[in-house]
């Protein structure tokens, strides 16, 4: 690494150099008041099993030096320690079994170390026959939408989370038109094992009428918890993958 690279007070990395350049590069980092790292070599042992797809020792050094700029780019941009949480967005056709879909997509996530926090179910806005334009916009009337297949799901949901019946019925309590058809934003984020059955969520799973009302709720939900990255896996029916898309390139 050349001193003349080094920016006034912008971290700086180097690999280990011989004692006269390592000199020059201290003296100048201290001049400038930057905040320099000497990156050690990446340790083989550490990798579990996985390989560089470049040959040679120094490829070593290299890899250590992309390591050390990524945290520190995570770390400025605040990324490093927010919290991430998976998230299912889930809907399918009635003519799919759910209770075959979900254990199986359950165990298949769990088996790749994906675990989700909470479920959404949402009807999708395109139908059998007939798709979307994406041109969608939250609904003004929500109270005549259908929602006991999303129910459904949720109970089979809540089933295979906690292993017994849901003891509420939350269709009968849902009021789609009063305020409480969304979550608060905490439902995202308080630890479900502490929450109880309020209307039309549980502490871990949720049944919204209307994908853009989710979407809305989803962006706001990380806008007021900027430490916290979702991660949400769209699932269940292509109708619903595609609405989505839509609704995001808007």
């Amino acid at each position: 690494m050349s001193s003349m690279f080094l920016k006034p007070k912008v971290p700086a990395f180097t690999v280990p150099q011989p004692p006269e350049a390592m000199d020059v590069i201290i003296e100048r980092a201290k001049e400038l008041m930057v905040p320099l790292e000497v990156t050690e070599p990446l340790d083989c042992k550490q990798m579990k099993g996985l390989t560089l797809g470049l040959s040679g020792d120094h490829q070593f050094y290299n890899a250590a030096l992309a390591v050390s700029l990524s945290r520190c780019w995570l770390q400025r941009t605040g990324n490093w320690e927010k919290v991430c949480q998976n998230i299912l967005l889930f809907n399918c056709l009635d003519v799919r079994n759910p209770n075959i879909l979900l254990p199986r997509l359950v165990n298949g996530c769990s088996s790749s170390g994906i675990h989700f926090s909470r479920a959404l179910f949402v009807p999708s806005m395109s139908k059998y026959t007939k798709v979307t334009s994406g041109a969608s916009v939250i609904p003004s009337d929500l109270s005549g939408i259908e929602l006991s297949w999303q129910f459904n799901l949720q109970r089979i949901w809540e089933k295979i989370v906690h292993g017994k019946e849901m003891t509420t019925l939350l269709e009968k309590d849902f009021k789609a038109e009063s305020k409480l058809m969304l979550p608060p934003n905490e439902f995202l984020y308080d630890n479900p094992s502490k929450g109880c059955p309020s209307h039309n969520y549980f502490p871990s799973s949720a049944v919204i009428p209307s994908l853009p009302l989710t979407i809305k709720w989803l962006r706001d939900c990380v806008r007021e918890h900027p430490s916290t990255r979702l991660q949400v896996l769209v699932t269940g029916s292509l109708h619903l993958v595609g609405d989505v898309l839509k609704l995001l390139k808007r």
